[in-house]
């Protein structure tokens, strides 16, 4: 995954600070991370991909599809995206905000992160993907989809998902109830939390 987005973003210099105003329609980013900590991610409208590496680094990549309206540009767009990417120590957030009012653009984000790591992903519209994070997990989106492959259901003390309108397959933690919108609620012996929920779509847990 590493390469997917990076050729673009570093030929063209895109290399993000901090915190970055009229952000460019791809860019990367790679920040030094103490492991055993938490990782927050936030954004409006988008898809958000995360997997576990085993470098003490986090690693940032992004694409924004821009939607300009009918009496926008691109560049104006891009103008009123923000992004703030913050790391202290073993906390760490990835925040995208869109100030073009009712026209959100979408934007992909993939993320690279450490193996052991508490981490909680907030959409409001989009896909949530993770794969193989041992830590408490927190995934929410509005409208959109949830997969999940976890550390196996002997690692977890506690699993919540739930959906308003859709499906849930609970894979390793069993079945879940409910006709329109489904839930799943697991209790084990093990030491994370996972948390999952979507207003309107399926969730998939696996292991």
């Amino acid at each position: 995954m590493k390469g997917r987005f990076l050729g673009s973003a570093l030929a063209a210099g895109l290399v993000l600070s901090a915190c970055a105003w009229a952000i460019p329609r791809t860019g990367a980013d790679s920040r030094a991370f103490r492991p055993g900590g938490s990782i927050e991610v936030t954004l409006p409208v988008g898809d958000v991909h995360v997997v576990s590496t085993q470098d003490s680094r986090i690693e940032l990549h992004y694409r924004v599809k821009p939607k300009a309206g009918w009496f926008g540009s691109e560049t104006s767009v891009l103008a009123n995206l923000r992004l703030r990417f913050e790391v202290h120590g073993n906390q760490a957030s990835v925040e995208f905000k869109d100030d073009n009012g009712g026209n959100k653009s979408s934007i992909e984000v993939e993320l690279d992160i450490p193996s052991q790591e508490n981490l909680s992903v907030r959409l409001g519209v989009g896909n949530i993907r993770v794969r193989q994070i041992a830590g408490d997990l927190r995934l929410e989106t509005g409208v959109g989809d949830i997969q999940a492959a976890v550390a196996g259901a002997g690692n977890y003390r506690s699993v919540e998902a739930s959906t308003g309108v859709g499906d849930v397959a609970g894979g390793p933690f069993g079945n879940a109830s409910g006709f329109v919108g489904k839930s799943l609620d697991f209790h084990g012996q093990g030491r994370y939390r996972l948390t999952a929920h979507t207003g309107v779509g399926d969730i998939k847990l696996t292991s």
